[in-house]
């Protein structure tokens, strides 16, 4: 090789390695180890930081993507959990954590809004009393009542004996579904309380169900909380309940109806369903609290969980209890993306916790996922079942407290809410009236007959 040959050669090296440097490489790549020198942390598209704040989000910010949707989600969880002042409204002048009912808890509980014989219930607000939240009647063992189409399909969490989620600590979990001002409102200005005025809804000339954006719906899991299984009740968010001294509940009226008992209750999980202008298939956010179950591909699991006890070994696993606790664990692990933004949000928690002086039980919670529209569909009026899916990401979404039997199905929440219809026709069947994804029209009741 000649002098120049050679310069040549070198040059080129030269240039290699400044475009190598350039694109952000180093000698290290080629196998020599520096030990100071760490790979950037991988960034998401469109990362960002939850934010603690008493106000509930109305939009997907920069963008609808997974990660902002997270954020979103976050968000509307440390929202919705802030003390609240009056029905609905926080109290901005307290802090994440202080004692009291949360935001959500003082919506209205879907039994207030579905009456017997199609009532028209009371205007939001009124006879509301703070105080009377926590002490609140907490008696349903499943997401739905009896009767409700479309449930019995997927053999969720259901008040029969053999579909109860029994926690380690051997209680029956509680359900609760309750609704925001705005879709309540919707409800009572349109008279959807009553089966016969959804009914009149529906037709080709007609407006059918379509609930407003800013509707917002709530799904939460209670655990009764025992001293000798739970001995630290600060990681629970909890509230004071009359719960049903034993079930199956004989209702009050009846011969040896079932008496009701103060209870602690600890939330293990909590559904948000949010509405937004646009996202008409709804924003799906699912939480869960960090202790009730592993993952199902864990091995050697040596501690306790709320839904799982490591020394009662059982091949199978999530099956309906008969009268012993479930063995519950996750079947979809949480993907990084997720994981992360638990990080960040528990992060934001500590923080918020150090700066304010104050004690939250929300670094106990993690989002399992949000489901959002990639192909966010208007839903024409008084459109039949079933809507839209609106080709929801991710694929699957279920909560291990809220769809525990149902998670070999891999499906998510928008599976079965396309299927939502209003309420059964006054001689029992099943109407094929779409109901905007929601289960609660169904409850809806049909005014007596004339005498």
């Amino acid at each position: 090789m000649t002098i120049q040959e050679r310069r040549l050669t070198g040059r080129l090296m030269s240039v290699a390695i400044c475009l190598l440097m350039a694109a952000g490489f180093s000698s290290d790549a080629a196998g020599q180890n520096n030990p100071e020198k760490k790979p950037a942390p991988y960034r998401y598209p469109n990362e960002c930081d939850p934010t603690i704040s008493p106000k509930i989000p109305t939009t997907v910010f920069p963008i609808l993507e997974q990660y902002p949707a997270n954020c979103f989600s976050w968000d509307s969880f440390f929202a919705l959990n802030w003390p609240a002042m009056s029905a609905g409204v926080p109290d901005t002048k307290k802090k994440l954590g202080e004692p009291g009912p949360v935001v959500w808890e003082t919506y209205r509980d879907s039994d207030t809004v579905f009456l017997p014989d199609g009532a028209e219930p009371k205007p939001w607000g009124a006879d509301f009393d703070l105080q009377n939240v926590h002490g609140r009647i907490l008696k349903q063992p499943a997401k739905s009542r009896p009767g409700v189409p479309h449930l019995h399909l997927v053999n969720e969490a259901a008040p029969t004996v053999d579909s109860w989620l029994i926690a380690r600590n051997g209680t029956v979990t509680l359900f609760e579904k309750l609704v925001n001002k705005t879709e309540f409102d919707y409800i009572l200005s349109n008279g959807f309380y009553s089966a016969a005025n959804q009914h009149a809804a529906m037709g080709s000339d007609k407006k059918g169900v379509n609930q407003p954006a800013g509707s917002i719906e709530i799904k939460a899991a209670w655990m009764q909380l025992t001293k000798e299984a739970n001995p630290d009740w600060s990681i629970f968010l909890t509230t004071k309940a009359m719960i049903p001294s034993k079930f199956p509940v004989v209702p009050a009226g009846e011969p040896n109806a079932t008496p009701f008992v103060e209870a602690t209750m600890g939330l293990v999980a909590i559904h948000i369903i949010h509405k937004l202008p646009n996202a008409p298939q709804y924003i799906w956010s699912t939480f869960e609290h960090k202790d009730n179950c592993p993952d199902a591909t864990d091995e050697n699991v040596d501690r306790d969980y709320n839904y799982y006890n490591p020394k009662f070994q059982l091949q199978n696993f999530n099956l309906a209890p008969l009268k012993n606790p479930n063995q519950v664990k996750r079947v979809t692990k949480l993907p990084g993306i997720v994981t992360q933004i638990n990080a960040k949000a528990h992060a934001a928690v500590r923080k918020y916790e150090e700066t304010e002086n104050v004690k939250t039980p929300f670094a106990n919670y993690i989002l399992v996922n949000t489901q959002w529209p990639s192909d966010a569909v208007v839903v024409p009026p008084a459109a039949r079942a079933p809507l839209p899916n609106g080709k929801m990401i991710p694929r699957t979404l279920l909560n291990t407290m809220l769809e525990t039997y149902v998670q070999d199905k891999y499906i998510s929440c928008i599976d079965c809410h396309v299927g939502a219809t209003i309420a059964n026709d006054r001689n029992g069947n099943p109407s094929s009236f779409g109901s905007d994804y929601s289960f609660l029209y169904g409850l809806a009741q049909w005014p007596k007959k004339a005498e």
